[in-house]
């Protein structure tokens, strides 16, 4: 059972012990602070594998530096005292958290240590590379002079590094971390970005990764977590999304069907129904037809509610009405009842919402909402969004003047560039969690694209629901 030992002013001790003489100690990455009573990172798939835990978490994003030193001593201490209990010790930590896990694993008597993507300072004055962000927003004068030193790792048998060394700034603090600490073994997760956790997560991973900190020599243990990185939808998804995409997009669109089609030990579709790897491929393939439509397909898989045995959409090259669909993969939709625009990876939405359409056979592209076989169009009203009869043209498509897509400026249709969502307040933005922000630029994670809106009348539901629907006819 997990209880909480210790809420200080910064910080939150969790213990969860599931017996045996094997304990992980594991140290957050940032933006988990709102959850620091609640819970502890990587508490689910612990307690599923069963293995006891002790879980740090902070209630600010202050790299686990507390305002009174004494407090960040008294939760060592506790930590050490509870750790001792078992004869096996092994730290996981992300990010934020590997920074501390590097700065203690020797005080509480680890044999291991798994850092992801850690900083190794981001107090200006001794590592002036650090991103502008982190000094505003995470660093705080009680952290002056903050680093990694070799004295955090002392007696610790086995410390392992794992960074993308294709992220400029993780790459750069991985060195200068290996630089300090000599018996530190580097792990390279290439493509995996900062966010590293995502690439093994899943309680079988967990399990396998904890018990190998444990029992398994450095060859063997890179050799496993490396096996669980390749093979992770999450590192597939994330190859392609960030990366495949626009590079090469007709390669990952062949991969994207093999794995529709099947592969044994690896669930596909977990990568061919992602939303956002679909809208990044959408994005590369416009002057493409036939990749479109395979496209297209896949997208009308995994927008097809359970009810419905398949769905249709019109014609992509011909003009007609087409939904907006975001770089992140979102429908665009207005909320009825709040009157606002937001993404939507669901275009299947509650009642309350629509889905916004433009007609390209329309002189300007005003988006629209239609009920009751009547057009309602978006105007801007005081900076919230309303519905009126008539286009207001302060909000409407414009063309993206971007660099990433000037090969479809000549030659493309209406219907296959890429577009923003102009307002009187500037570009409407999607962020990944559906929300909405405004700026004069233009930037490729702002743009929209049109895909064909769902054709009811070719649409068809499953043989219960349809019969059902005769039958009440």
């Amino acid at each position: 059972m997990q209880t909480l030992k210790y809420d200080g002013s910064d910080l939150v001790v969790h213990f969860a012990p599931k017996g045996g003489d094997l304990v992980c100690i594991t140290f957050p990455p940032l933006g988990l602070s709102s959850e620091a009573k609640a819970s502890f990172f990587a508490h689910k798939p612990l307690s599923k594998s069963g293995i006891s835990a002790i879980g740090i978490m902070s209630k600010r994003d202050h790299w686990l530096y507390t305002e009174d030193p004494n407090e960040e001593i008294e939760v060592m201490n506790l930590v050490a005292e509870l750790a001792s209990q078992y004869k096996n010790v092994v730290i996981l930590a992300a990010s934020m958290g590997a920074h501390a896990a590097l700065r203690y694993a020797s005080r509480l008597k680890a044999q291991a240590v798994l850092a992801l993507a850690p900083k190794w300072s981001i107090d200006p004055a001794i590592f002036p590379s650090v991103p502008a962000h982190y000094v505003t927003e995470n660093f705080r004068p009680w952290m002056r002079g903050m680093k990694i030193d070799r004295e955090g790792t002392v007696g610790v048998a086995r410390v392992y590094l794992v960074y993308d060394p294709h992220d400029e700034t993780d790459a750069l603090h991985a060195r200068r971390i290996m630089s300090e600490l000599a018996d530190i073994t580097p792990i390279p997760f290439f493509y995996a970005g900062h966010d590293i956790p995502p690439v093994i997560s899943g309680s079988e991973n967990i399990a396998s990764i904890i018990r190998g900190l444990n029992d398994l020599a450095p060859p063997e243990f890179i050799s496993m977590i490396q096996r669980i990185r390749r093979r992770h939808p999450n590192m597939t998804r994330r190859i392609i999304s960030e990366h495949g995409a626009q590079r090469h997009p007709a390669l990952c669109l062949r991969l994207m069907k093999q794995l529709e089609a099947g592969k044994p030990g690896f669930d596909g579709r977990k990568v061919t129904r992602d939303p956002v790897v679909l809208a990044r491929l959408l994005f590369s393939l416009r002057s493409d037809q036939d990749a479109t439509n395979d496209c297209l397909i896949l997208l009308n898989k995994k927008d097809c509610p359970p009810s419905f045995q398949s769905i249709h959409r019109g014609d992509p090259s011909a003009a007609g009405v087409f939904n907006l669909l975001t770089y992140h993969g979102q429908t665009v939709c207005f909320d009825l009842l709040n009157e606002r625009v937001f993404g939507c990876h669901n275009t299947h939405t509650d009642r309350s919402s629509l889905m916004l359409t433009v007609d390209t056979r329309d002189v300007e592209l005003n988006p629209f909402v239609e009920f009751h076989g009547r057009r309602y169009y978006l105007r801007v009203d005081g900076g919230r969004m309303k519905l009126c009869i008539e286009p207001d043209r302060r909000l409407r498509l414009v063309e993206s003047l971007s660099e990433m897509w000037f090969r479809l400026r000549f030659g493309a249709s209406r219907a296959e560039r890429v577009y923003l969502l102009a307002t009187e307040c500037g570009f409407a933005g999607f962020h990944p969690g559906g929300g909405i922000g405004y700026s004069d630029r233009d930037m490729p994670w702002e743009a929209i694209i049109l895909v064909p809106a769902i054709d009811g009348t070719k649409t068809i539901l499953r043989g219960r629901e349809k019969s059902a629907t005769l039958s009440a006819q």
